[in-house]
């Protein structure tokens, strides 16, 4: 329920305006799930999820939801398998496949599968997307970090999204940043820098979460998430936005992005699709907590 909280808050909050009249997503047939090391939650039981783990994910469709919390638990154990092999991509990379080994339970009310990479060569810290739809393209990768050329321009961008959102001025040269990277998402191989900002007195904490296009002679800001933080001692206010991975979900020649948002004791995900030169959340899921 948390997770939910945090999607609509998350929606509420983006600042760049989406068209109207977008033609309506087209989901994947199978379903999407999230590979990534665990560094969220660990319980002290044996069926538990711990620090370290490589967990699978379903974050399409969106788990199902029961009247408690041991219900929400034992419907998402039903979303894996044990010895399922599901194909996985990196940076938008065919990388051999993972491999179901134990469900566990995750959080106070969900589940996730604790999965093994087919490849030798696959790291078991391997962060991507996992899913057996048919048609997916795999491509050679390309992320990479942002040079000092883009990330002085996205810094100004930031500096916009905050003084938009009535940051003083003042701050402006205090922002600081997260990791900040490029890759390609469309047939076009331009350039999209995808990364979060923040700046932090005594008294609060600014963030915005950028989506930079590198289209034309000047980037635009393709999508932004700004938040604010009042609670410094526990930072239970807090959202943490997060570029996970990008894959062409679907089959439209453009990939989706998705995003890890999270907040006090609760984490999801969010997909994205670009339209008219704007990304829109078109799906959550994954969502877990206590």
């Amino acid at each position: 329920m948390k997770a939910a909280i945090l999607a609509i808050l998350l929606l509420i909050g983006s600042s760049v305006g989406t068209p109207q009249n977008l033609s309506p997503w087209t989901p994947p047939k199978q379903p999407v799930y999230v590979v990534a090391p665990n560094n969220t939650s660990e319980g002290s039981g044996p069926t538990d999820t711990k620090f370290g783990d490589l967990l699978m994910v379903q974050i399409f469709p969106m788990s199902p939801e029961s009247a408690n919390t041991d219900g929400d638990q034992a419907e998402r154990k039903k979303l894996y398998e044990v010895g399922k092999v599901i194909p996985l991509y990196v940076d938008g990379e065919r990388r051999g496949e993972v491999r179901t080994t134990v469900i566990k339970e995750h959080q106070c009310n969900s589940a996730a599968a604790l999965v093994v990479p087919t490849l030798p060569a696959v790291s078991k810290m391997i962060v991507g997307i996992a899913t057996n739809s048919a048609g997916i393209r795999s491509r050679p990768g390309s992320r990479r970090n942002a040079t000092a050329s883009e990330r002085a321009s996205a810094m100004q961008l930031a500096i916009q999204e905050f003084r938009r959102n009535n940051v003083e001025p003042s701050l402006m040269s205090q922002i600081k940043n997260d990791e900040l990277v490029v890759i390609e998402v469309d047939d076009t191989r331009e350039k999209t820098l995808v990364g979060s900002f923040f700046v932090q007195t005594k008294t609060e904490r600014d963030d915005v979460f950028l989506i930079v296009r590198f289209g034309g002679s000047t980037p635009t800001v393709d999508y932004s998430n700004y938040s604010q933080t009042t609670d410094l001692d526990d930072f239970k206010d807090h959202l943490s936005i997060a570029f996970v991975d990008h894959l062409d979900l679907n089959g439209d020649h453009s990939d989706e992005i998705v995003l890890s948002v999270h907040g006090y004791e609760n984490e999801g995900y969010e997909v994205l699709e670009r339209q008219r030169g704007n990304w829109r959340v078109v799906a959550t899921g994954g969502d877990a907590g206590c």
